[in-house]
């Protein structure tokens, strides 16, 4: 704060554009997915959830897609099923236990 103060930065100017953005931001992105957030760790353990954070970068880089008509790089496509490996592997590991289990008795 001090140094946009300084620098002459500190203005804001107001416009739908700002105010939409900001109602947007307040109402659907804080209080909407908060809201959800903590339904959501009442109904399930708080450790099988914590995984899913590492899913926002995808959704905000599909709703970029979506809304924004921004292009989609080799390299992110790369990066997701990385993450996507490891949140199944973390989601899934008691099914894979089972699975490698029932692969060795047979």
């Amino acid at each position: 704060m001090p140094v946009a103060v300084l620098t002459g930065q500190a203005a804001v100017h107001w416009s739908a554009i700002a105010l939409g953005s900001m109602a947007f931001h307040v109402l659907l992105m804080s209080f909407f997915s908060l809201m959800l957030w903590f339904w959501l760790l009442r109904k399930y353990l708080a450790n099988g959830l914590g995984v899913f954070s590492f899913l926002t970068p995808i959704f905000g880089m599909i709703f970029g897609v979506i809304f924004l008509n921004e292009q989609i790089e080799p390299n992110f496509i790369f990066g997701t099923a990385f993450v996507m490996a490891g949140v199944m592997i973390v989601s899934l590991h008691a099914w894979i236990r089972r699975a490698l289990r029932l692969a060795e008795s047979a």
